[in-house]
C-alpha cells in the first residue's frame, strides 16, 4: 500500500463540520485539537474522525489523510490510529445499520513539558452521536471523558500516550446543508489605498431558490494594521495600510465566515499582498472640443504619499503639439480635423522616490469638425404684465398693426437654465474664442428698413397698408470661419392688417364717476388717452396704429363745456328745478382720419333737499350734574357735504343755561339749581351749507336736591400678633375705616361723622373724615369693634348707614410651607427649587413679607438657603440618586411645619452630535465645519472628534484625501479640492462628555452625526474689460 503523508495545517480551529445527510445514514466529521510544544513554538494538530455513508472502513483517498512517522522524541506528536495506520483523518463508514460504538486509537508523544492539550467543539455532537467517550488505554480505569458534556482534556504523564476515541453515531436526517463561504481570489493592492473584499461567491446550496435566504457575512482579520469598514456586508474594505518606499511586499490573511438561517457556518481565508507606494498618475477628464480651439489639460489630480514634487511625462499622437510635454497643466490648439476625432494622451508620473513610475494614465480629447451655425428667426410680441414684469411671446409669425414698432429677435429660452424650453440662435460647434461673436444679416422686404440689419434683435416701423399683407424677414448667421458655410436661413413672417379704428373712452378727473353731482358743482371730464401697449383695455382711449387723433365733445344747451376739442373740459353742474335728480349725456367722438368711435356718459345732477335735526330723546338729569346733549343723529336725505362740507349745527338754549358750544353737535352745561323739578327745552336746527333743517326739540327735565347715601364700607378681620412682640417691636396696630363708598345724586360735597357703637379704649383719628383710623389698644379685652357713619350733603339732608361696619381682632397663627412638586432632571443642569408659602392669618403689614429657610442634602451646595426658588447644580453620580430638601416659612412670629420636596438625579447620558448642515461650496474656497450645535443634555464640557467618512475615488480608485486644520475642534476648516466634477464628502462627528461618546447611527443617510459637503464644478472665470471711456486723437489711453 503506497501512504500519501498529508501536513496538519497548524492555523485549523476545532469545528464540527456538518453535511447534508439525504438519507438517514450517520454522515458527520468531528475534530479534536491536540496541542504541544516543538522547541521554541506550540503546535496545533487537528485530529478528524467520522462517519460517511460513502466511505469505508479503511484508506478512502481525497477523504482520509495517512499522518506520517512520530519524529524522535522529545517532540510533540498526534495522530488517530485505524487498523493499525496512522491517521490526521479517519472517516469510516456510516450505515443505519451498523449503529454501534467504534473506536479510534488516540497516539500521543509528549514533548520536554511532558504537556499536551487536547480540545473539542462539541456543539450539535449530540445531535450526531449516541455517546462519545475518551479513555485511558485500559478502557476508562484512569480516566473517562464524556467528550459530549466536556470540552477538553490535559495530559500531564507521558505514560498516558495511547488512548481510546469511542464513538456511537446516530440515526439522523439533517435539512441544512452548510453555506460555502468564497472570500475571493488572492490578489495584490498597493499601499495606503482602498482595497476591496468580495464575498458574493459565498452561497447557501440549500437557500430557498423563490425567497433567496440570506447568509450573513462577517470579515475579520487578526492583522492590527487593518480596520475593515463595512465588514458585515458582503463586499468589504479597508485601507491598505502604509509602507515605506521600496519595502518588501506584505501579506494580510483576511477571513470571511458565512453563517445560514439555521446557524451554519463556513469560512474562507483570502490573502491580500500589499505592494510599497508609487506616485498615481490623473490625466484628467475627456474632453469634447472644437477644432481650433485652445485645450487645457489637467494632470493636477495625479498623487504621490511620499512627496509633493511631481515630475510629469505626457505622449501625444501626431497631430498635437502641447505647450511643454512635462508640465502639470500643458495646453494645445485642437486641429482642424475633416471629421470628428479622437486623441488619446498618455500621462506617467514619477516623484523621484519611488523607484517605479506611475502605471500610465490616458485623456481622450474628441476634436470636433466646425459645423454651420443654426439660425432662428422670431418675432417678439407683447402679451401682458408691466414694468420689468412683461410678459412676451416669441412667434414665427404675428399679426401686428400698422405705425406700429416691431422687435425682430434671433430666438428666445424660456428657462435659461433648461435650454429644450423654447429655441434661440446658437454654434454648437463653437468657435467664438477664435473667430468672434455670431455675423448676424437681417434681410427685409421692400419698403421696410430696419434699425440694423446686422444685430440679433432690429426693430422696423410697421408701415401703411391699404389691405391685410404679409412681410417675411430672413435671417442668417456666420461663425466667422472662412471655411464653414452660413447657417441655413430662417424666416419670420409679420402680417400688417390695415388701419383699426380708436377707442374711445373717457371718465372725470378722478378717474371714475360720481354717483351724483350737485348743481352748481364743478365737473373735470377725461378722455384718458394712452399710448403705452400694455394699457390697451376698457379704461383708456387709445390707437393701435398710433395716429394722430381729433377729437370732438358733445352736451345739451344747459352745459357751457370749456373746450370742446381737449382733452378734459371743465362745465358747472345746470340748477335742477322741479326733478329730484337732472340726467344728462355728454358724447365724446375721437377720429384717426379715416375711422372713429364714440363713447357716451350719463350724468345724474341732484337736487338739493332740506336735512333733518335730531336733538335726541328728551331726558332726565339731577341739578349741578354735567348733562350733554346729543345732535349726531341729525341727517341730510340728499347728501351734499362732498360739495358743501359737514353739517352746521346751531342749538338754542333756555336764558338761565350756556352750553359749551351752540355750533357743536354735541354741546354740554351744567344742571341749574332748582327749588323743584321743572323743565328745560333746547331747540336745534341744522344746515347743509345751503338749505336749513326744520327745528327739532329736546326737553331735560332737572329734578331737585335727593338725600346722600351712606355706606360704611366693609366688614374687616384684623391678626395681630402676640402684644408682647409687638411692645418689643414698637409696632402700634393700626386700623382704616373707609366711608368714601358714600354717593350723593347732585354731586354735592359731602361731610361725614363716624360713631363708636361698640367697644371701648379707642380713639378715632377724625371722626369727621371719610377714612378715619384708630389704633387696637395692648390690653384691649373686646374681639370685636362695631362703627356707624352719618354723611350729610350741602343742603342739610342726610343719610346713616343702614348697617354697622364690625372689625374683628383675631390671634396670629403660623403659616404654611410649600416646598413644590417633586422633579427628576440630568446631571449637570441647574435646578430650580420652588417653594411657595400661605399665610390665612396675614401680618406681613405689621412683622413684613415671609422668610423661607431650606435644609439640603450632604454635598448640595444651594445658591441661597433662605431664597424663596434658590438653585444648585445636580450632581454626577454613576447611578439614579434621590435627594431630599427641606423647607420651613416664618411670619416674622411662627416657623411652619417642615415641608420636603424629592430630586431624583439620572445618570449620566450621552451627549447629542451635531454636525450642522449640509454645504454647497465652490472648489478652492475654505470650508468651515461646524459641530457647535453638538449639546450635552448634562451640560458637560464637550470633546470633539472629525473623521472622514467617505470621499470620490480618484481614477485609481483611491479615495480623496482630506486634511482639516484641526480635528478635535469644534469648527475644523479644510479647502475645498479642485476636481473636474461635483464631489461629495461625508464627515463624520463624535462628540464625548469626558464620560462616554455621543450615539448616532452612522448608517442612517440623516444621521446627525455626518454633514455632507458638496464641492461644485470648476467656474468659467469672469472678464471685465472695465467701463467705456473717449480718447482724444493722438493721446495715450491707460486700458
Amino acid at each position: 500500500m503506497i501512504k500519501i503523508y498529508f501536513k496538519a495545517n497548524i492555523f485549523i480551529l476545532g469545528f464540527l463540520f456538518l453535511t447534508l445527510a439525504k438519507g438517514q445514514d450517520p454522515d458527520f466529521s468531528a475534530v479534536i485539537n491536540a496541542k504541544g510544544a516543538q522547541g521554541i513554538d506550540t503546535v496545533n494538530t487537528a485530529l478528524s474522525f467520522g462517519f460517511s455513508p460513502s466511505a469505508t472502513d479503511g484508506y478512502d483517498e481525497g477523504v482520509d489523510f495517512y499522518a506520517p512517522p512520530a519524529p524522535p522524541p522529545p517532540s510533540f506528536d498526534a495522530a488517530l490510529g485505524w487498523v493499525g495506520d496512522r491517521y490526521y483523518t479517519q472517516i469510516v463508514n456510516g450505515s443505519v445499520d451498523d449503529l454501534v460504538e467504534h473506536e479510534w486509537e488516540v497516539q500521543l508523544q509528549y514533548p520536554s513539558d511532558n504537556t499536551i492539550n487536547l480540545t473539542w467543539d462539541n456543539t450539535g455532537w449530540t445531535d450526531m452521536m449516541t455517546s462519545a467517550l475518551l479513555q485511558d488505554a485500559f478502557g476508562g480505569i484512569m480516566f473517562n471523558v464524556d467528550m459530549l458534556t466536556e470540552t477538553g482534556l490535559v495530559l500531564t504523564n507521558p505514560a498516558f500516550n495511547l488512548l481510546k476515541l469511542k464513538i456511537t453515531p446516530k440515526e439522523f436526517v439533517l435539512s441544512n446543508e452548510l453555506p460555502i463561504a468564497d472570500a475571493g481570489p488572492d490578489t495584490t493592492g498597493r499601499s495606503s489605498t482602498r482595497i476591496y473584499l468580495d464575498g458574493s461567491g459565498s452561497y447557501d446550496p440549500d437557500a430557498d431558490p423563490l425567497n433567496q435566504t440570506p447568509i450573513l457575512y462577517k470579515w475579520t482579520t487578526d492583522s492590527l494594521d487593518v480596520s475593515i469598514d463595512d465588514d458585515t456586508l458582503e463586499t468589504a474594505s479597508f485601507i491598505a495600510p502604509l509602507l515605506e518606499v521600496g519595502a518588501d511586499p506584505v501579506p494580510y490573511s483576511i477571513i470571511l465566515t458565512v453563517t445560514d438561517v439555521e446557524g451554519a457556518t463556513d469560512k474562507d481565508t483570502v490573502v491580500i499582498t500589499i505592494l510599497p507606494p508609487v506616485p498615481t498618475a490623473n490625466a484628467g477628464q475627456d474632453q469634447i472640443v472644437t477644432e481650433g480651439n485652445e485645450v487645457d489639460l489637467n494632470g493636477a489630480g495625479s498623487a504621490s504619499i511620499e512627496t509633493e514634487d511631481y515630475y510629469f511625462h505626457w505622449e501625444v499622437p501626431d497631430g498635437i503639439e502641447l505647450s511643454d510635454t512635462t508640465a502639470e497643466n500643458p495646453r494645445f490648439i485642437a486641429p482642424f480635423v475633416e471629421n470628428d476625432t479622437d486623441y488619446s494622451l498618455i500621462l506617467t508620473v514619477e516623484d523621484g522616490v519611488s523607484p517605479d513610475p506611475s502605471e500610465p494614465d490616458t485623456v481622450v480629447i474628441t476634436v470636433k469638425e466646425n459645423q454651420p451655425p443654426i439660425a432662428v428667426a422670431k418675432i417678439k410680441i407683447y402679451v401682458d404684465g408691466t414694468g420689468a414684469n412683461k410678459n412676451y411671446d416669441y412667434l414665427d409669425s404675428a399679426g401686428v398693426y400698422e405705425n406700429q414698432e416691431i422687435q425682430l429677435i434671433d430666438g428666445h429660452y424660456k428657462d435659461l437654465s433648461n435650454e429644450t424650453e423654447g429655441e434661440k440662435t446658437r454654434d454648437s460647434t463653437d468657435v467664438e474664442f477664435i473667430y468672434g461673436p455670431l455675423i448676424y444679416l437681417w434681410s427685409a422686404p421692400a419698403g421696410i428698413t430696419l434699425s440694423d440689419a446686422t444685430i440679433a434683435s432690429p426693430t422696423f416701423t410697421a408701415p401703411a397698408v391699404t389691405d391685410t399683407t404679409d412681410f417675411e424677414f430672413v435671417l442668417v448667421v456666420n461663425d466667422g470661419d472662412p471655411n464653414s458655410a452660413d447657417s441655413e436661413p430662417d424666416t419670420v413672417t409679420v402680417t400688417v392688417q390695415d388701419n383699426q379704428a380708436p377707442v374711445a373712452y373717457f371718465t372725470f378727473s378722478n378717474e371714475e364717476q360720481p354717483d351724483v353731482v350737485m348743481e352748481g358743482e364743478e365737473v373735470t371730464l377725461d378722455w384718458n388717452f394712452t399710448d403705452d401697449e400694455t394699457k390697451y383695455d376698457t379704461t383708456h382711449s387709445f390707437d393701435v396704429n398710433n395716429d394722430l387723433l381729433s377729437i370732438l365733445w358733445f352736451a345739451p344747451s344747459s352745459i357751457t363745456l370749456s373746450t370742446y376739442t381737449a382733452g378734459q373740459p371743465r362745465f358747472y353742474a345746470p340748477t335742477v328745478a322741479d326733478e329730484d335728480t337732472l340726467f344728462f349725456t355728454v358724447t365724446l367722438i375721437i377720429n384717426d382720419g379715416s375711422l372713429s368711435d364714440t363713447a357716451e356718459v350719463i350724468i345724474p345732477v341732484l337736487n338739493n333737499k332740506k336735512p333733518n335735526a335730531n336733538a335726541g330723546s328728551d331726558k332726565e338729569e339731577y341739578e349741578d350734574v354735567t348733562v350733554v346733549l346729543n345732535g349726531s343723529a341729525s341727517q341730510d336725505p340728499t347728501d351734499v357735504s362732498t360739495v358743501l362740507g359737514p353739517l352746521n349745527y346751531a342749538w338754542t338754549a333756555p336764558g338761565s343755561i350756556t352750553l359749551s358750544d351752540v355750533a357743536a353737535s354735541n354741546p354740554t352745561f351744567t344742571a341749574p339749581v332748582v327749588t323743584d323739578t321743572t323743565n328745560f327745552e333746547f331747540v336745534l336746527v341744522v344746515n347743509d351749507g345751503e338749505l336749513d333743517s326744520e327745528e327739532d326739540t329736546i326737553s331735560v327735565t332737572v329734578i331737585g336736591n335727593q338725600a346722600p347715601e351712606a355706606d360704611a364700607g366693609m366688614d374687616q378681620t384684623i391678626h395681630v400678633p402676640a402684644p408682647t412682640l409687638l411692645n418689643s417691636l414698637g409696632i402700634d396696630v393700626t386700623v382704616a375705616l373707609d366711608g368714601s363708598g358714600s354717593t350723593d345724586n347732585n354731586e354735592d360735597e359731602l361731610s361725614y361723622l363716624w360713631t363708636i357703637e361698640q367697644g371701648e379704649g379707642i380713639t378715632l383719628s377724625d371722626s369727621s373724615v371719610s377714612k378715619p383710623t384708630f389704633i387696637i389698644p395692648d390690653t384691649v379685652e373686646v374681639d370685636t369693634f362695631e362703627f356707624v357713619l352719618k354723611v350729610t350733603d350741602e343742603h342739610g339732608l342726610f343719610d346713616i348707614s343702614d348697617s354697622t361696619v364690625e372689625i374683628f381682632i383675631a390671634q396670629n397663627d403660623s403659616a404654611t410651607a410649600d416646598a413644590g412638586d417633586d422633579q427628576t432632571v440630568d446631571q449637570g443642569i441647574e435646578v430650580t427649587l420652588d417653594g411657595q408659602g400661605s399665610d390665612d392669618t396675614d401680618v406681613s403689614n405689621l412683622l413684613g413679607s415671609l422668610t423661607y429657610n431650606w435644609t439640603t442634602p450632604s454635598g448640595i451646595v444651594l445658591s441661597s438657603s433662605t431664597a424663596q426658588s434658590p438653585t444648585f447644580t445636580a450632581l454626577d453620580e454613576i447611578d439614579t440618586t434621590s435627594y431630599i430638601f427641606y423647607l420651613v416659612v416664618n411670619d416674622g412670629e411662627y416657623s411652619s411645619s417642615p415641608d420636603s420636596v424629592t430630586v431624583t438625579v439620572l445618570p449620566n447620558k450621552p451627549p447629542v452630535v451635531n454636525a450642522g448642515s449640509d454645504q454647497d461650496v465652490d472648489q478652492g474656497t475654505i470650508v468651515t465645519l461646524d459641530g457647535s450645535a453638538s449639546s450635552d443634555p448634562n451640560n458637560d464640557d464637550l470633546e470633539f472628534h472629525w473623521e472622514l467618512w467617505s470621499s470620490p475615488l480618484d481614477d485609481d480608485g483611491i479615495p480623496v484625501e482630506i486634511t482639516l486644520s484641526d480635528t478635535a475642534v469644534a469648527n475644523p476648516t479644510f479647502i475645498a479640492p479642485d476636481r473636474n466634477e461635483i464631489s461629495y464628502y461625508v464627515f463624520l462627528l463624535t462628540v464625548n462628555d469626558g464620560f462616554m461618546d455621543s450615539e448616532a447611527d452612522h448608517v442612517r443617510h440623516d444621521s446627525p452625526a455626518k454633514v455632507t459637503i458638496t464641492v461644485l464644478q470648476n467656474k468659467p472665470p469672469v472678464a471685465d474689460a472695465g467701463a467705456d471711456k473717449k480718447a482724444y486723437k493722438g493721446t495715450t489711453k491707460q486700458t
